[in-house]
């Protein structure tokens, strides 16, 4: 027995405690793909919050000089992802691998299916700037290119957050897989 004061085991000065003072691999891992995670939510709920907040400037007509755009429906999708992303919040402090998994699930549907509603919906009009046909713009600039910019950073976005909560998944079953 390694201790200061007392009998000692046999066979030992006293210094062979660094390893009871490591952290398992497992629990240091966890702590620094939390803290990403944690970003990675703000930022979604962040991306749903300004979809319904343009969804609500186009159908209420809150700002009077702003561009009129009809609102599409893949936004009112997009921003129920933001709500899955509160549930990913929830379920960090306390290792809740369920409402993660919620959390994937919904950000799948509704966050990777809206994205891929607006590549969908949004291609003839990417053929027609291909083209060289009249497009709508916005600012001087093709609003189809900004709404596939959007689109493009927004789904690099939610991979990461799925491949952080796999990662996360995984590192939190690891007894489990013994």
């Amino acid at each position: 027995m390694a201790s200061r004061y007392g009998a000692r085991e046999k066979g030992t000065d006293g210094s062979d405690f660094k390893f009871r003072e490591s952290v398992a691999s497992q629990h240091t891992t966890s702590l620094a793909i939390k803290s990403r995670l944690r970003r990675y939510f703000a930022f979604n709920i962040i991306v749903g919050f300004a979809q319904i907040a343009l969804y609500l400037i186009s159908t209420l007509e809150l700002v009077k000089d702003a561009p009129k755009f009809l609102p599409e429906p893949w936004q009112a999708v997009l921003a129920l992802s933001a709500l899955f992303s509160f549930i990913g919040i929830s379920a960090l402090p306390r290792n809740r691998s369920g409402l993660l998994k919620i959390h994937n699930i919904g950000l799948g549907l509704f966050g990777i299916g809206g994205l891929i509603w607006v590549f969908v919906s949004h291609f003839g009009e990417m053929q027609d700037l291909w083209d060289g046909e009249p497009v709508e713009e916005l600012f001087s600039i093709p609003k189809v290119l900004l709404v596939y910019n959007f689109a493009v950073l927004t789904f690099a976005l939610h991979m990461s957050t799925l491949m952080g909560t796999h990662t996360v998944l995984s590192v939190w079953d690891y007894r489990k897989s013994k």
